[in-house]
């Protein structure tokens, strides 16, 4: 087998070994490239962690559904737990955009397109036996 390695983009955890020793430290993640997740498991278990604890301070199901206070509350636990560093100037929540009337969630304009051609459909052939 080849040996590989991985070094986690949050912790800088590096791992050096085959697929099995890899799948050790780093979840399984067939979206990515090499089929591992870019975050250790320390660093997605401390992520996941702080991510339900924000949830139950904020008292949603998940961060869409808060208000905006529920997003800054969110947002302020996330930065105190360490899994989150503060929010650059000029970025805005979607619960921001939507109480401005801009949510990213806006229904998009639909595009008319011309009906699709069907293929020709061939008849089988029938074998006539005497």
């Amino acid at each position: 087998m080849a040996r590989i390695t991985k070094v986690c983009t949050r912790t800088g955890l590096k791992v050096t070994g085959n697929a099995e020793r890899i799948a050790q430290d780093f979840y399984r993640d067939k979206s990515q490239k090499d089929g591992f997740s870019p975050w250790c498991k320390a660093a997605e278990r401390e992520y996941n962690r702080a991510y339900n604890k924000a949830k139950k301070e904020a008292g949603v199901a998940r961060k869409a559904d808060a208000d905006e206070q529920g997003v800054v509350t969110f947002d302020n636990t996330m930065q105190s737990e360490g899994a989150r560093s503060e929010r650059k100037r000029g970025t805005t929540s979607n619960a921001e955009k939507a109480s401005k009337g801009r949510a990213s969630s806006a229904p998009k304009k639909q595009i008319a397109r011309a009906p699709r051609k069907r293929a020709a459909t061939r008849t089988p052939k029938v074998k006539v036996s005497a």
